[in-house]
């Protein structure tokens, strides 16, 4: 007899997203810099690039409408990484409901739109689970405050559309040591 293992529906959620945000890169194309440091690795400018710090505490608040409607309050997960301009970072935020936010990316040091190099996507439990990346500009993301050890940053996206469900989305999110 077989037995089903039954995932955890905010993992399922979580796989969901990051397969519809990652791209194919042309052959040839090389990797974006991982969080992992290398002492050598330097930017154009010549100073070095910032040691990664893990973000342990945190929070995201998004309100959510349009063909779906919510107002959530989400838990940083287990951990994030975050290093500063010109770094890169790595936050989920994911309640037990399966709602999440999850973003990253190359490190944004004001304003930016997103891109394939800063993503956004939201999951909205609905009916069932709703996932909505942005990697096309569809959101705007400012960081509020960037230090050594922590990062917070409010967003708007507009028109992110999912399986026949459209929405608008803004919120902040904040992480730290």
């Amino acid at each position: 007899m077989r037995t089903l293992v039954r995932l955890p529906v905010a993992a399922v959620a979580a796989a969901l997203v990051l397969a519809a945000c990652t791209s194919t890169k042309p052959s040839g194309a090389s990797s974006p810099p991982s969080l992992s440091p290398v002492p050598s690795q330097t930017h154009t400018a010549g100073s070095p690039v910032p040691l990664p710090v893990t973000l342990s505490k945190g929070s995201a608040k998004v309100t959510v409408t349009g063909g779906l409607k919510a107002k959530l309050t989400l838990p940083l997960g287990s951990s994030g990484a975050y290093a500063r301009t010109p770094g890169r970072f790595s936050l989920s935020f994911i309640d037990r409901r399966g709602d999440a936010l999850i973003v990253g990316g190359t490190t944004p040091s004001r304003r930016a739109k997103t891109s394939s190099a800063l993503t956004l996507s939201l999951v909205v439990q609905g009916k069932k689970a709703y996932a909505f990346p942005s990697a096309r500009g569809e959101c705007t993301i400012t960081v509020a405050r960037a230090t050594g050890s922590s990062f917070s940053a409010r967003f708007t996206c507009g028109k992110l559309s999912r399986r026949g469900k459209t929405i608008h989305a803004t919120g902040t999110f904040q992480a730290s040591r």
